[in-house]
Formats: structure tokens, C-alpha cells, sequence
């Protein structure tokens, strides 16, 4: 018999009582208003297109260009990219094609099939768009050009072999996916980003030319597995860890650019100094904004005080002090040794960095004496509450073992 078949049922999970507060009760776990600077950008920039003016030649046109060209801006409407939303897309997709319901749905898998290829390839495209349009001193335009070929250049080359095998073998559609965007892009058919094409950095060889690179791609259909039916095929397909890894690949590298974005979004709300003038007027309104989006998201909080304090007439009970077992292990050659009581003990650092001492309760006097044998008794009773089985446990080399 195991260990794990009669667990002691007084176990303590570790947690102090302040690790468990309901997530209900904690400070900014809902709040009123939860649209950071990068949301109101990207706002802003989509709702200039609604906004006309007349000019002085009479001609009409909208204020977007006001607010989608500066630094801020594009920083802002990639720093909002969800990579959990981008990975669900894909994991939904996927599911689609490993369901057994969907076998005989013929549409439905080849147009989600399409989708998968169209995905990455909107990504790959607003990449490009994106390190034109970024100034080189900005880092992100940096991690994307390295991005790119250490990441996502291979995995690119085979995805559009597996997509040249894919219509080779009519197993795939080229729909439009209307209200699916990526990086503010819509998503677009493959066939669409294929006919236009990418830069060179995708390309890695000294002509970068892309209607011979793509013409130059072979089709690989060993993905799709030796069977003939579209769901086998497909289902093989997502199932195959290259062509699955390919969109873990392009995972990474989209956490990581949204992460690199909402970086330098601050510093250039902060340290960046070619904004224009009608810009930087509406960044400061944003960072005022926050002042009063900070009062009105505390008023939850201050609903809870209120609540518990005022109302119920509850008061938080005093802090318990921590405390810790130690054991003491003289040295070799030491008989034995008096700890004294109030004796500080180092236990090293706490989740905040700072040091943990610990502070004996009683003088003790420690010496050699060690134990030789472990033993506890389990008692299996029956319903009735008689006894079943009477089990020993001896610890043997670090491993428990029962007994009758």
C-alpha cells in the first residue's frame, strides 16, 4: 500500500490567512473604468476617421491623419494585442478540425482550414507594415526585424509549402473573415497576402524577390498523412507537431512584440520629444485622465469598506505572527550546544525581497542525539467504527511503506 492511498486529512496547504482573500474583496480586481492610455489611443485613432473637415481648397477629408501617425499611436494600437485572444482564435479553429461531428461538413473544414493560413500570413504582413512605418530609433522595429528571421522565417517557408500542398490537394478555401483582425489588420485570404507579397526579410537570400521565392517553394504534403478523406488529411494536419509548431512560433514572437510595445508606449509618453503639437496636447489630457479614472476606480473599494466596516461592523483581527519548526544539527565534533531563547535565525528572503528572522521561543540544548526510526499508526475503520486494519508505517531510504 502507498502513502498516497490513507493521506493524513489535517494537511496544511502553506497559504496564510492573507493569501486567501476572495478575489471579490481585493483591491482593482473590478474597477469602473479599466481602459488603459493604449485603449484610448487606439480609440481616438479609429474615431478620427468619423471626424471631417473642410480645407482651404474646399476639399473634404477626415482627422485620422491627425492621430495614426505619431509614434504614440502605433505603439499604442499594437501594445493592445491580446496573444491569449490570438492563441483562442487558433485553438477554436483547431478544435473544428479534430471534431469527429464535423467529419462530414465539408465546407466547414476547408474554410477553416484556409483560415489557419490566412492568419499567419496577416500577421506576417502587418509585421512588414509595421517596421516601415516605425522609426528606427524605436526598439520595437529592432525586435521585429530580429524576430523574424529567428523566429519566423523557417516557420513561414514551411507553412506555405504545407499550403501549396494544401491546394494542390483541394483542402483548403480562400475565404474572407470578416470582424477577424490581428495587429489592427483584417484578416485577409492567403491567396491575398501571397499576391502582394512580403519584404525581403522574409526571404533570406540576396534577391529579394518574392514572386520567385514563392514560385521557387515546393509543396509538402507530409503533413496530411497517407489517408484520402478531407477529414483525415486535415486532421492529421493539426495534429502534426510541424504544423502545429509553426503557430506556437508566431505565439512567441506576437507576446513578445506586445510586450516590447506597451514598454516603449511609456517611454515615449515620457521621454519622447517629437511629438506634434497637437499631439502632445492630447497625450497630456490622457495622463491627467488617469487622475480621475484612479478616483472613480476606488470607489469599489471604498463600497467594500463601507460595507464590512460601517454596516456589518466588522474590525480585522490583529496580526498572528508567523512560526516556523527548525531543526538543530550540531557540528561534528561538537558534544553539544545551548541555543538561547530570543536566538535570531536567518531564513532567508520573502517574496518582497526582504529578510525573514525568526526568533526562538525557549533556550534548548542541542546534541547528538539523533532518531534512528519513524513509525505512525493508521487505524481503517469500518462504518460501525470498528477496526478494519491496523497499519504501521516505518520510513525506509526516504520512502513510506505500509504494514499490517
Amino acid at each position: 500500500m502507498a502513502c498516497s492511498d490513507k493521506k493524513n486529512p489535517l494537511q496544511r496547504s502553506g497559504t496564510t490567512q492573507a493569501q486567501r482573500v476572495l478575489n471579490g474583496q481585493k483591491k482593482g480586481y473590478v474597477n469602473i473604468d479599466e481602459r488603459r492610455i493604449a485603449d484610448w489611443i487606439t480609440f481616438t485613432s479609429s474615431f478620427s476617421r468619423y471626424i471631417k473637415y473642410t480645407g482651404a481648397d474646399g476639399s473634404k477629408s477626415d482627422w485620422s491623419a491627425f492621430f495614426n501617425n505619431d509614434i504614440s499611436a502605433i505603439l499604442g494600437a499594437v501594445a493592445i494585442q491580446d496573444a491569449d485572444a490570438y492563441r483562442l482564435n487558433v485553438k477554436e479553429r483547431f478544435l473544428i478540425l479534430q471534431d469527429d461531428a464535423n467529419k462530414d461538413d465539408t465546407d466547414l473544414l476547408k474554410a477553416t482550414f484556409g483560415s489557419l493560413f490566412a492568419i499567419l500570413l496577416t500577421v506576417s504582413k502587418a509585421l512588414d507594415d509595421y517596421i516601415i512605418s516605425l522609426p528606427e530609433e524605436i526598439q520595437l522595429r529592432t525586435t521585429i526585424q530580429n524576430l523574424i528571421p529567428a523566429r519566423l522565417r523557417n516557420s513561414l517557408d514551411r507553412l506555405l509549402k504545407y499550403y501549396k500542398a494544401g491546394l494542390g490537394l483541394g483542402l483548403l478555401t480562400e475565404d474572407e473573415i470578416p470582424g477577424w483582425t490581428v495587429f489592427n489588420y483584417p484578416v485577409k485570404s492567403a491567396a491575398t497576402i501571397i499576391s502582394s507579397g512580403l519584404s525581403g526579410i522574409w526571404i533570406g537570400t540576396a534577391d529579394p524577390n518574392w514572386a520567385a521565392y514563392y514560385a521557387g517553394i515546393d509543396a509538402d504534403p507530409s503533413v496530411y498523412g497517407t489517408s484520402t478523406t478531407l477529414y483525415d488529411q486535415l486532421n492529421h494536419a493539426v495534429n502534426h507537431n510541424l504544423f502545429a509548431g509553426i503557430f506556437d512560433q508566431y505565439l512567441l514572437a506576437f507576446a513578445r512584440i506586445v510586450q516590447d510595445a506597451e514598454q516603449q508606449l511609456v517611454q515615449t509618453l515620457e521621454a519622447h520629444d517629437d511629438h506634434k503639437p497637437h499631439y502632445a496636447l492630447f497625450l497630456a489630457f490622457l495622463k491627467l485622465f488617469r487622475t480621475s479614472q484612479d478616483s472613480i476606480n476606488e470607489l469599489t473599494s471604498r463600497h467594500l469598506d463601507f460595507y464590512y466596516n460601517d454596516v456589518l461592523q466588522l474590525t480585522p483581527r490583529p496580526a498572528v505572527a508567523d512560526n516556523v519548526a527548525i531543526i538543530c544539527n550540531p557540528e561534528k565534533n561538537t558534544i553539544q550546544a545551548k541555543v538561547e531563547q530570543g536566538r535570531e535565525l536567518n531564513a532567508g528572503k520573502d517574496a518582497t525581497g526582504k529578510d525573514l528572522v525568526y526568533k526562538t521561543l525557549r533556550e534548548i540544548i542541542v546534541n547528538q542525539v539523533t532518531i534512528g526510526k519513524k513509525k505512525t499508526i493508521y487505524a481503517d475503520r469500518i462504518a460501525d467504527g470498528a477496526l478494519n486494519a491496523l497499519y504501521i508505517a516505518r520510513c525506509c531510504h526516504g520512502k513510506c511503506i505500509y504494514a499490517k
